[in-house]
Protein backbone atom coordinates (compact mmCIF):
# COMPACT_ATOMS: atom_id res chain seq x y z
CA UNK A 1 0.00 0.00 0.00
CA UNK A 2 1.23 3.57 -0.69
CA UNK A 3 1.10 6.41 1.85
CA UNK A 4 0.99 10.16 1.36
CA UNK A 5 3.30 12.50 3.27
CA UNK A 6 2.08 13.16 6.80
CA UNK A 7 0.56 16.59 7.53
CA UNK A 8 1.38 18.74 10.53
CA UNK A 9 -1.16 17.16 12.85
CA UNK A 10 -1.89 16.26 16.45
CA UNK A 11 -4.12 13.29 17.33
CA UNK A 12 -5.68 13.67 20.78
CA UNK A 13 -6.65 10.34 22.39
CA UNK A 14 -9.06 10.67 25.33
CA UNK A 15 -9.59 7.79 27.81
CA UNK A 16 -10.52 7.36 31.47
CA UNK A 17 -10.27 4.83 34.28
CA UNK A 18 -13.63 6.07 35.59
CA UNK A 19 -16.52 3.68 35.07
CA UNK A 20 -19.22 4.44 32.49
CA UNK A 21 -21.91 5.50 33.18
CA UNK A 22 -21.88 5.41 37.00
CA UNK A 23 -18.90 7.78 37.29
CA UNK A 24 -18.63 9.26 33.79
CA UNK A 25 -21.32 9.84 31.16
CA UNK A 26 -19.90 12.55 28.85
CA UNK A 27 -16.57 14.00 27.66
CA UNK A 28 -15.96 17.55 26.40
CA UNK A 29 -12.90 18.94 24.59
CA UNK A 30 -12.01 22.65 24.22
CA UNK A 31 -9.22 23.60 21.77
CA UNK A 32 -7.77 27.14 22.00
CA UNK A 33 -5.26 28.23 19.33
CA UNK A 34 -2.22 30.38 20.00
CA UNK A 35 -3.98 33.51 18.71
CA UNK A 36 -7.12 32.95 20.77
CA UNK A 37 -9.31 31.10 18.25
CA UNK A 38 -11.28 28.35 19.90
CA UNK A 39 -13.57 25.44 19.13
CA UNK A 40 -15.40 23.10 21.45
CA UNK A 41 -17.11 19.71 21.13
CA UNK A 42 -18.76 17.30 23.54
CA UNK A 43 -20.05 13.74 23.24
CA UNK A 44 -22.25 11.55 25.42
CA UNK A 45 -21.06 8.11 26.55
CA UNK A 46 -24.60 6.79 27.20
CA UNK A 47 -27.91 6.76 25.36
CA UNK A 48 -28.67 6.66 21.66
CA UNK A 49 -25.60 7.24 19.48
CA UNK A 50 -23.29 7.04 22.51
CA UNK A 51 -19.53 7.30 21.96
CA UNK A 52 -17.12 4.73 23.35
CA UNK A 53 -13.81 5.34 25.04
CA UNK A 54 -11.13 5.86 23.96
CA UNK A 55 -12.04 8.80 21.70
CA UNK A 56 -9.79 10.48 19.13
CA UNK A 57 -9.76 14.07 17.90
CA UNK A 58 -7.65 15.25 14.94
CA UNK A 59 -6.18 18.79 15.08
CA UNK A 60 -4.43 20.06 11.95
CA UNK A 61 -2.20 23.14 11.75
CA UNK A 62 -3.48 25.78 9.30
CA UNK A 63 0.05 26.64 8.15
CA UNK A 64 3.64 25.99 9.10
CA UNK A 65 2.96 27.49 12.52
CA UNK A 66 3.69 25.06 15.37
CA UNK A 67 1.16 26.49 17.81
CA UNK A 68 0.97 25.78 20.63
CA UNK A 69 -2.65 24.85 21.26
CA UNK A 70 -4.24 24.61 24.71
CA UNK A 71 -6.43 21.58 25.32
CA UNK A 72 -9.00 21.29 28.11
CA UNK A 73 -10.58 17.83 28.48
CA UNK A 74 -13.50 17.59 30.90
CA UNK A 75 -15.17 14.42 32.17
CA UNK A 76 -18.78 14.94 33.23
CA UNK A 77 -21.39 13.02 35.19
CA UNK A 78 -25.03 14.15 35.05
CA UNK A 79 -23.90 17.54 33.68
CA UNK A 80 -21.36 18.16 36.45
CA UNK A 81 -17.61 18.36 35.81
CA UNK A 82 -15.98 15.40 37.61
CA UNK A 83 -12.37 15.71 36.48
CA UNK A 84 -10.52 18.16 34.22
CA UNK A 85 -7.16 17.74 32.47
CA UNK A 86 -5.37 20.64 30.76
CA UNK A 87 -2.40 20.55 28.40
CA UNK A 88 -0.48 22.99 26.21
CA UNK A 89 0.97 21.14 23.20
CA UNK A 90 3.01 22.34 20.21
CA UNK A 91 2.84 20.79 16.73
CA UNK A 92 5.82 18.99 15.21
CA UNK A 93 6.17 20.32 11.61
CA UNK A 94 5.10 17.89 8.85
CA UNK A 95 4.62 15.13 11.42
CA UNK A 96 1.59 13.38 12.89
CA UNK A 97 1.96 12.99 16.65
CA UNK A 98 -0.36 11.46 19.24
CA UNK A 99 -1.07 12.79 22.73
CA UNK A 100 -3.00 10.64 25.19
CA UNK A 101 -5.07 12.17 28.00
CA UNK A 102 -6.46 9.86 30.67
CA UNK A 103 -9.16 11.29 32.95
CA UNK A 104 -8.06 9.56 36.15
CA UNK A 105 -10.00 8.69 39.27
CA UNK A 106 -6.96 9.70 41.29
CA UNK A 107 -7.32 13.32 40.05
CA UNK A 108 -10.95 13.77 41.09
CA UNK A 109 -11.08 16.64 43.57
CA UNK A 110 -7.31 17.35 43.39
CA UNK A 111 -6.77 21.16 43.22
CA UNK A 112 -3.80 22.53 41.27
CA UNK A 113 -2.34 26.04 41.00
CA UNK A 114 -2.57 28.17 37.85
CA UNK A 115 -0.45 26.70 35.03
CA UNK A 116 -0.67 23.19 36.49
CA UNK A 117 -2.93 20.19 35.98
CA UNK A 118 -3.43 16.82 37.69
CA UNK A 119 -1.84 13.61 36.38
CA UNK A 120 -1.40 10.35 38.34
CA UNK A 121 -2.92 12.03 41.38
CA UNK A 122 -0.28 14.81 41.45
CA UNK A 123 -0.04 18.30 40.01
CA UNK A 124 2.28 18.88 37.06
CA UNK A 125 2.95 21.66 34.55
CA UNK A 126 0.34 22.18 31.84
CA UNK A 127 3.06 22.42 29.16
CA UNK A 128 3.75 19.11 27.38
CA UNK A 129 7.34 18.38 26.34
CA UNK A 130 7.95 17.16 22.73
CA UNK A 131 9.26 13.82 24.01
CA UNK A 132 5.85 13.15 25.61
CA UNK A 133 4.34 12.95 22.12
CA UNK A 134 4.61 9.73 20.14
CA UNK A 135 3.66 8.56 16.66
CA UNK A 136 0.02 7.69 16.10
CA UNK A 137 -0.21 3.91 15.76
CA UNK A 138 -3.94 3.43 15.84
CA UNK A 139 -6.46 3.61 18.67
CA UNK A 140 -5.11 1.93 21.84
CA UNK A 141 -7.26 -0.37 24.03
CA UNK A 142 -9.45 1.08 26.74
CA UNK A 143 -7.79 1.83 30.08
CA UNK A 144 -8.93 -0.73 32.65
CA UNK A 145 -11.68 0.90 34.71
CA UNK A 146 -11.68 -0.65 38.18
CA UNK A 147 -14.76 -0.79 40.37
CA UNK A 148 -16.02 2.56 41.56
CA UNK A 149 -15.74 3.07 45.34
CA UNK A 150 -18.74 1.52 47.02
CA UNK A 151 -20.44 0.17 43.90
CA UNK A 152 -19.54 -3.48 44.48
CA UNK A 153 -18.15 -3.74 40.97
CA UNK A 154 -21.51 -2.99 39.36
CA UNK A 155 -21.19 -0.40 36.62
CA UNK A 156 -23.98 -0.75 34.12
CA UNK A 157 -27.57 -0.14 35.25
CA UNK A 158 -30.17 -2.53 33.97
CA UNK A 159 -31.46 -1.57 30.56
CA UNK A 160 -28.41 0.56 29.60
CA UNK A 161 -26.60 -0.63 26.47
CA UNK A 162 -22.84 -0.12 26.92
CA UNK A 163 -21.76 -1.83 23.69
CA UNK A 164 -19.99 0.66 21.38
CA UNK A 165 -21.63 1.43 18.06
CA UNK A 166 -20.27 -1.02 15.45
CA UNK A 167 -18.97 1.82 13.27
CA UNK A 168 -17.09 3.64 16.03
CA UNK A 169 -13.42 4.13 15.23
CA UNK A 170 -12.11 2.95 18.64
CA UNK A 171 -11.13 -0.34 20.21
CA UNK A 172 -13.54 -2.27 22.39
CA UNK A 173 -13.37 -2.01 26.19
CA UNK A 174 -11.47 -5.29 26.25
CA UNK A 175 -9.04 -6.96 23.86
CA UNK A 176 -5.98 -5.76 21.99
CA UNK A 177 -6.05 -3.50 18.94
CA UNK A 178 -5.63 -4.94 15.47
CA UNK A 179 -1.92 -4.65 14.79
CA UNK A 180 -1.88 -6.74 11.64
CA UNK A 181 -2.81 -3.86 9.37
CA UNK A 182 0.26 -2.09 7.99
CA UNK A 183 -1.18 1.41 8.56
CA UNK A 184 -4.36 2.16 10.50
CA UNK A 185 -3.70 5.87 10.87
CA UNK A 186 -6.97 7.66 10.12
CA UNK A 187 -6.67 10.60 7.72
CA UNK A 188 -7.39 13.69 9.82
CA UNK A 189 -6.85 16.58 7.41
CA UNK A 190 -9.61 18.57 9.02
CA UNK A 191 -9.77 21.61 11.25
CA UNK A 192 -11.13 19.82 14.33
CA UNK A 193 -13.26 16.68 14.21
CA UNK A 194 -14.06 13.91 16.70
CA UNK A 195 -12.86 10.71 15.05
CA UNK A 196 -16.13 8.71 15.22
CA UNK A 197 -19.11 8.35 12.98
CA UNK A 198 -21.49 8.46 15.93
CA UNK A 199 -23.45 11.74 15.91
CA UNK A 200 -22.39 14.37 18.38
CA UNK A 201 -22.97 18.08 18.84
CA UNK A 202 -20.64 19.98 16.50
CA UNK A 203 -22.36 23.33 16.78
CA UNK A 204 -19.59 25.91 17.43
CA UNK A 205 -20.06 28.41 20.25
CA UNK A 206 -21.14 31.89 19.26
CA UNK A 207 -18.47 34.26 17.87
CA UNK A 208 -15.70 31.65 17.56
CA UNK A 209 -13.89 33.41 14.72
CA UNK A 210 -10.18 33.28 15.64
CA UNK A 211 -7.86 36.31 15.35
CA UNK A 212 -5.72 36.52 12.23
CA UNK A 213 -2.60 35.02 13.89
CA UNK A 214 -4.37 31.72 14.65
CA UNK A 215 -2.16 28.72 13.94
CA UNK A 216 -4.94 26.14 13.99
CA UNK A 217 -7.60 25.92 11.28
CA UNK A 218 -10.55 26.36 13.61
CA UNK A 219 -11.97 29.42 11.88
CA UNK A 220 -15.74 29.05 11.80
CA UNK A 221 -16.54 32.15 9.74
CA UNK A 222 -18.77 31.78 7.81
CA UNK A 223 -20.83 29.19 9.61
CA UNK A 224 -20.57 25.83 7.92
CA UNK A 225 -23.30 23.34 7.19
CA UNK A 226 -22.29 20.18 9.05
CA UNK A 227 -25.42 18.20 8.24
CA UNK A 228 -24.20 14.81 6.89
CA UNK A 229 -25.57 13.74 3.52
CA UNK A 230 -28.10 10.95 3.55
CA UNK A 231 -26.80 7.36 3.38
CA UNK A 232 -23.09 8.27 3.26
CA UNK A 233 -21.97 6.38 6.35
CA UNK A 234 -20.29 3.00 5.85
CA UNK A 235 -22.41 -0.05 6.65
CA UNK A 236 -22.51 -0.67 10.38
CA UNK A 237 -21.43 -4.28 10.08
CA UNK A 238 -18.34 -3.64 7.95
CA UNK A 239 -14.92 -3.84 9.62
CA UNK A 240 -13.07 -3.74 6.31
CA UNK A 241 -14.11 -3.00 2.78
CA UNK A 242 -13.02 -3.57 -0.77
CA UNK A 243 -11.95 -0.67 -2.99
CA UNK A 244 -13.63 0.19 -6.28
CA UNK A 245 -10.53 -1.15 -8.02
CA UNK A 246 -11.20 -4.56 -6.56
CA UNK A 247 -8.01 -4.53 -4.47
CA UNK A 248 -8.70 -5.50 -0.86
CA UNK A 249 -6.88 -3.77 2.02
CA UNK A 250 -7.22 -4.75 5.69
CA UNK A 251 -8.77 -1.93 7.75
CA UNK A 252 -9.62 -1.59 11.43
CA UNK A 253 -13.19 -1.25 12.65
CA UNK A 254 -14.75 2.05 11.56
CA UNK A 255 -12.39 2.47 8.55
CA UNK A 256 -13.21 1.90 4.88
CA UNK A 257 -10.76 0.77 2.22
CA UNK A 258 -10.52 3.39 -0.56
CA UNK A 259 -8.03 2.19 -3.16
CA UNK A 260 -4.97 1.38 -1.05
CA UNK A 261 -5.82 3.65 1.87
CA UNK A 262 -7.90 2.92 4.96
CA UNK A 263 -10.12 5.97 5.34
CA UNK A 264 -12.41 7.36 8.03
CA UNK A 265 -15.22 8.54 5.78
CA UNK A 266 -16.57 10.79 8.54
CA UNK A 267 -13.46 12.99 8.66
CA UNK A 268 -11.24 12.29 5.61
CA UNK A 269 -11.37 15.27 3.17
CA UNK A 270 -10.00 13.00 0.40
CA UNK A 271 -12.84 10.50 0.87
CA UNK A 272 -15.67 12.41 2.54
CA UNK A 273 -18.82 10.36 3.08
CA UNK A 274 -17.75 7.83 0.41
CA UNK A 275 -14.61 6.91 -1.45
CA UNK A 276 -13.40 9.43 -4.04
CA UNK A 277 -15.42 12.42 -2.79
CA UNK A 278 -12.76 15.09 -2.22
CA UNK A 279 -13.45 18.33 -0.35
CA UNK A 280 -12.00 21.19 -2.47
CA UNK A 281 -11.49 24.59 -0.86
CA UNK A 282 -12.18 27.86 -2.74
CA UNK A 283 -9.62 30.72 -2.62
CA UNK A 284 -8.43 31.76 0.86
CA UNK A 285 -10.46 29.01 2.51
CA UNK A 286 -9.96 25.53 3.89
CA UNK A 287 -12.26 22.58 3.51
CA UNK A 288 -12.91 19.89 6.06
CA UNK A 289 -14.90 16.69 6.22
CA UNK A 290 -17.24 16.82 9.20
CA UNK A 291 -19.49 13.84 9.88
CA UNK A 292 -19.16 12.74 6.27
CA UNK A 293 -20.03 16.09 4.69
CA UNK A 294 -17.70 18.68 3.15
CA UNK A 295 -17.64 22.00 4.99
CA UNK A 296 -15.80 25.18 3.97
CA UNK A 297 -14.22 27.56 6.42
CA UNK A 298 -12.41 30.83 5.73
CA UNK A 299 -8.74 30.93 6.56
CA UNK A 300 -7.79 33.01 9.56
CA UNK A 301 -7.94 36.71 8.64
CA UNK A 302 -10.27 36.30 5.64
CA UNK A 303 -14.04 36.44 5.19
CA UNK A 304 -16.65 35.69 2.54
CA UNK A 305 -18.14 39.18 2.70
CA UNK A 306 -19.82 39.24 -0.72
CA UNK A 307 -21.49 35.84 -0.28
CA UNK A 308 -20.19 34.56 -3.65
CA UNK A 309 -18.91 31.00 -3.50
CA UNK A 310 -16.88 31.39 -6.72
CA UNK A 311 -14.33 33.84 -5.28
CA UNK A 312 -14.16 32.15 -1.87
CA UNK A 313 -13.12 34.22 1.11
CA UNK A 314 -12.24 37.31 -0.92
CA UNK A 315 -11.98 39.91 1.85
CA UNK A 316 -8.80 40.34 3.87
CA UNK A 317 -10.23 41.25 7.26
CA UNK A 318 -6.84 42.53 8.35
CA UNK A 319 -6.58 45.26 5.70
CA UNK A 320 -9.94 45.72 3.92
CA UNK A 321 -11.22 49.25 4.51
CA UNK A 322 -14.87 48.14 4.09
CA UNK A 323 -14.53 44.94 6.13
CA UNK A 324 -12.07 45.75 8.92
CA UNK A 325 -11.93 42.91 11.44
CA UNK A 326 -15.22 41.45 10.25
CA UNK A 327 -17.53 41.60 7.25
CA UNK A 328 -19.56 44.80 6.94
CA UNK A 329 -17.50 46.80 9.46
CA UNK A 330 -16.02 49.80 7.58
CA UNK A 331 -13.02 51.76 8.78
CA UNK A 332 -14.24 55.36 8.45
CA UNK A 333 -13.04 57.55 11.33
CA UNK A 334 -14.49 61.06 11.61
CA UNK A 335 -12.58 63.90 9.89
CA UNK A 336 -9.87 61.46 8.84
CA UNK A 337 -8.61 58.90 6.31
CA UNK A 338 -8.79 55.45 7.91
CA UNK A 339 -6.46 52.48 7.56
CA UNK A 340 -7.25 48.89 8.58
CA UNK A 341 -4.22 47.36 10.33
CA UNK A 342 -4.38 43.80 11.67
CA UNK A 343 -8.17 43.97 11.70
CA UNK A 344 -8.32 47.21 13.68
CA UNK A 345 -9.36 50.60 12.34
CA UNK A 346 -6.58 53.17 12.71
CA UNK A 347 -6.11 56.76 11.54
CA UNK A 348 -3.79 57.13 8.55
CA UNK A 349 -4.05 60.93 8.50
CA UNK A 350 -6.40 63.67 9.72
CA UNK A 351 -8.24 66.02 7.39
CA UNK A 352 -7.26 69.69 7.85
CA UNK A 353 -7.82 71.48 10.17
CA UNK A 354 -8.55 68.54 12.52
CA UNK A 355 -6.29 66.44 14.75
CA UNK A 356 -6.55 63.35 16.95
CA UNK A 357 -5.70 65.07 20.23
CA UNK A 358 -7.14 62.39 22.53
CA UNK A 359 -5.36 59.55 20.63
CA UNK A 360 -8.63 57.63 20.42
CA UNK A 361 -9.24 56.22 16.92
CA UNK A 362 -12.87 55.50 17.80
CA UNK A 363 -13.87 59.19 17.59
CA UNK A 364 -11.50 59.97 14.72
CA UNK A 365 -9.84 63.40 14.49
CA UNK A 366 -12.10 65.13 16.97
CA UNK A 367 -10.31 68.47 17.54
CA UNK A 368 -10.47 71.59 15.33
CA UNK A 369 -7.03 73.25 15.34
CA UNK A 370 -8.47 76.68 14.48
CA UNK A 371 -9.88 77.44 17.90
CA UNK A 372 -8.24 79.52 20.67
CA UNK A 373 -8.06 76.37 22.85
CA UNK A 374 -6.14 74.32 20.24
CA UNK A 375 -4.56 76.78 17.83
CA UNK A 376 -2.37 75.09 15.22
CA UNK A 377 -1.63 72.08 17.43
CA UNK A 378 -3.19 70.12 20.25
CA UNK A 379 -3.22 72.02 23.54
CA UNK A 380 -1.86 75.32 22.11
CA UNK A 381 -4.03 77.86 23.98
CA UNK A 382 -4.13 81.53 22.93
CA UNK A 383 -3.93 83.82 26.00
CA UNK A 384 -5.30 87.32 25.17
CA UNK A 385 -4.34 90.53 27.04
CA UNK A 386 -6.91 92.32 29.21
CA UNK A 387 -10.00 93.70 27.38
CA UNK A 388 -9.15 91.56 24.32
CA UNK A 389 -10.44 88.26 22.95
CA UNK A 390 -8.41 85.53 21.22
CA UNK A 391 -9.04 84.13 17.74
CA UNK A 392 -7.24 81.53 15.60
CA UNK A 393 -8.02 82.38 11.97
CA UNK A 394 -5.29 80.30 10.25
CA UNK A 395 -3.84 78.10 12.96
CA UNK A 396 -2.08 81.08 14.58
CA UNK A 397 -3.13 83.08 17.60
CA UNK A 398 -4.63 86.51 16.93
CA UNK A 399 -6.28 88.97 19.29
CA UNK A 400 -9.17 91.37 18.83
CA UNK A 401 -10.89 93.93 21.00
CA UNK A 402 -14.00 92.79 22.79
CA UNK A 403 -17.34 94.34 21.77
CA UNK A 404 -17.62 98.04 22.65
CA UNK A 405 -13.85 98.62 22.97
CA UNK A 406 -10.99 99.59 20.64
CA UNK A 407 -7.24 100.13 20.71
CA UNK A 408 -7.40 103.78 19.74
CA UNK A 409 -3.92 104.75 21.00
CA UNK A 410 -2.30 101.74 19.24
CA UNK A 411 -0.47 100.86 22.44
CA UNK A 412 -0.47 97.06 22.92
CA UNK A 413 0.58 97.50 26.54
CA UNK A 414 -2.80 98.91 27.62
CA UNK A 415 -4.85 96.72 25.27
CA UNK A 416 -8.23 98.02 24.11
CA UNK A 417 -8.38 101.11 26.28
CA UNK A 418 -11.17 103.06 24.58
CA UNK A 419 -14.92 102.58 24.84
CA UNK A 420 -16.60 102.90 21.45
CA UNK A 421 -19.99 103.67 22.97
CA UNK A 422 -19.39 107.34 23.68
CA UNK A 423 -20.06 110.51 21.62
CA UNK A 424 -16.28 111.08 21.39
CA UNK A 425 -15.54 107.64 19.88
CA UNK A 426 -18.84 106.34 18.57
CA UNK A 427 -18.49 102.77 17.15
CA UNK A 428 -15.02 103.66 15.81
CA UNK A 429 -12.07 105.60 17.15
CA UNK A 430 -12.42 109.39 16.63
CA UNK A 431 -16.04 109.37 15.41
CA UNK A 432 -17.42 112.42 17.33
CA UNK A 433 -21.16 113.04 17.57
CA UNK A 434 -21.84 116.85 17.34
CA UNK A 435 -25.03 118.73 18.46
CA UNK A 436 -27.64 119.38 15.74
CA UNK A 437 -30.62 121.74 15.42
CA UNK A 438 -33.18 121.21 18.22
CA UNK A 439 -31.21 118.10 19.31
CA UNK A 440 -28.44 116.80 21.57
CA UNK A 441 -26.07 114.05 20.31
CA UNK A 442 -25.96 110.43 21.50
CA UNK A 443 -24.06 107.26 20.39
CA UNK A 444 -26.17 104.36 19.18
CA UNK A 445 -25.24 100.81 18.12
CA UNK A 446 -24.84 101.87 14.48
CA UNK A 447 -23.37 105.36 14.97
CA UNK A 448 -24.32 108.91 16.02
CA UNK A 449 -28.00 109.70 16.61
CA UNK A 450 -30.08 112.69 17.82
CA UNK A 451 -31.93 113.16 21.10
CA UNK A 452 -34.65 115.62 20.09
CA UNK A 453 -35.57 118.58 22.32
CA UNK A 454 -39.24 119.36 23.13
CA UNK A 455 -42.01 118.48 20.65
CA UNK A 456 -39.68 117.93 17.69
CA UNK A 457 -38.66 114.73 15.98
CA UNK A 458 -36.00 113.47 13.58
CA UNK A 459 -38.60 111.98 11.25
CA UNK A 460 -36.53 111.88 8.05
CA UNK A 461 -33.66 109.88 9.70
CA UNK A 462 -31.10 112.47 8.63
CA UNK A 463 -28.81 113.11 11.60
CA UNK A 464 -27.24 116.14 9.92
CA UNK A 465 -30.45 118.32 9.86
CA UNK A 466 -31.29 117.54 13.47
CA UNK A 467 -34.94 117.25 14.61
CA UNK A 468 -36.76 118.89 11.73
CA UNK A 469 -40.40 117.91 12.44
CA UNK A 470 -42.83 119.72 14.80
CA UNK A 471 -44.83 116.88 16.37
CA UNK A 472 -46.99 119.11 18.61
CA UNK A 473 -49.83 119.71 16.09
CA UNK A 474 -49.21 117.39 13.11
CA UNK A 475 -52.00 114.76 13.08
CA UNK A 476 -49.74 112.48 10.97
CA UNK A 477 -46.84 112.83 13.43
CA UNK A 478 -48.57 113.55 16.71
CA UNK A 479 -46.21 113.43 19.69
CA UNK A 480 -43.75 111.23 17.76
CA UNK A 481 -42.68 110.56 14.22
CA UNK A 482 -45.22 108.61 12.14
CA UNK A 483 -47.83 108.49 14.92
CA UNK A 484 -51.07 109.24 13.04
CA UNK A 485 -54.30 110.26 14.75
CA UNK A 486 -56.74 108.04 12.86
CA UNK A 487 -60.06 107.85 14.83
CA UNK A 488 -63.28 105.97 13.82
CA UNK A 489 -66.17 108.18 12.52
CA UNK A 490 -64.41 111.40 13.61
CA UNK A 491 -62.26 114.26 12.35
CA UNK A 492 -59.04 114.04 14.41
CA UNK A 493 -56.67 116.83 15.49
CA UNK A 494 -53.27 116.97 17.26
CA UNK A 495 -53.05 119.36 20.18
CA UNK A 496 -49.74 119.74 22.06
CA UNK A 497 -48.65 116.32 20.80
CA UNK A 498 -51.86 114.54 21.84
CA UNK A 499 -54.56 113.21 19.51
CA UNK A 500 -58.11 114.57 19.99
CA UNK A 501 -61.55 114.71 18.30
CA UNK A 502 -62.32 117.89 16.41
CA UNK A 503 -65.91 116.79 15.53
CA UNK A 504 -67.91 113.58 15.00
CA UNK A 505 -69.51 112.46 11.79
CA UNK A 506 -73.29 113.08 11.35
CA UNK A 507 -75.52 110.90 13.65
CA UNK A 508 -72.51 109.67 15.72
CA UNK A 509 -71.20 110.88 19.06
CA UNK A 510 -68.27 110.38 21.44
CA UNK A 511 -70.56 109.47 24.29
CA UNK A 512 -68.00 107.49 26.40
CA UNK A 513 -65.40 110.28 26.27
CA UNK A 514 -62.65 107.94 25.05
CA UNK A 515 -60.64 109.42 22.19
CA UNK A 516 -59.07 106.13 21.06
CA UNK A 517 -62.38 104.59 19.88
CA UNK A 518 -63.53 107.82 18.18
CA UNK A 519 -67.27 108.53 17.93
CA UNK A 520 -68.60 105.15 18.96
CA UNK A 521 -72.35 105.84 19.57
CA UNK A 522 -75.00 105.73 16.79
CA UNK A 523 -77.45 108.45 17.87
CA UNK A 524 -80.20 107.22 15.53
CA UNK A 525 -80.69 103.81 17.15
CA UNK A 526 -78.88 103.67 20.50
CA UNK A 527 -81.54 103.42 23.29
CA UNK A 528 -79.00 104.92 25.73
CA UNK A 529 -78.04 107.78 23.44
CA UNK A 530 -81.09 108.51 21.32
CA UNK A 531 -80.61 111.73 19.34
CA UNK A 532 -77.82 112.93 21.65
CA UNK A 533 -75.43 111.50 24.18
CA UNK A 534 -77.14 110.47 27.45
CA UNK A 535 -80.80 110.56 26.27
CA UNK A 536 -82.24 107.16 27.28
CA UNK A 537 -85.56 105.78 25.97
CA UNK A 538 -87.81 104.85 28.94
CA UNK A 539 -91.12 103.02 29.43
CA UNK A 540 -90.55 100.41 26.78
CA UNK A 541 -89.88 102.89 24.01
CA UNK A 542 -87.29 102.31 21.29
CA UNK A 543 -84.93 104.75 19.61
CA UNK A 544 -85.85 105.15 15.96
CA UNK A 545 -84.37 107.85 13.72
CA UNK A 546 -83.02 109.60 16.81
CA UNK A 547 -86.38 109.65 18.68
CA UNK A 548 -87.86 107.39 21.41
CA UNK A 549 -91.05 105.79 20.08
Amino acid sequence: MGCAADPTELVLIVDSDLRVPSELDAVGVLVVAAGGGRTETEGALVGNGALTLPLTLGITAASESTGPVTLTVTGRSMGRAVVVREARVAFVPRTRRAFRVVLQRGCVGVPCAAGQTCEDGRCRAVAVAPEELGPFQGVPPRVDAGPAPGDGGMDTPLGVDTEPPPDTMVAMDSGAPDTTAPDTTPPMDTAVAVDTTAPMDTTPPMDTTPPMDTAVAVDTTPAMDTTPPADTRPPADTARDTADSGTACPCSAGLTCCGTVCSALATDPAHCGRCGVRCVAPPMAVSACVLGACATMCMAGFGDCDGLAANGCEASLGTAILHCGRCGQPCAPANAVGQCVAGRCTIQRCNAPFADCDMNPANGCETNLRTPENCGECGMRCMPPSTMVATCPAGRCAFACSAGTADCDMDAANGCETSTRTVDNCVTCGNVCVPRERATPRCGSTGCQNNCVGLFGDCDGNVANGCERDVSSDASNCGACNFECGLPRANALCLRGVCGIERCELDFGNCDGVVANGCEANLTSDNNHCGRCGLRCMGGTTCMDGRCM
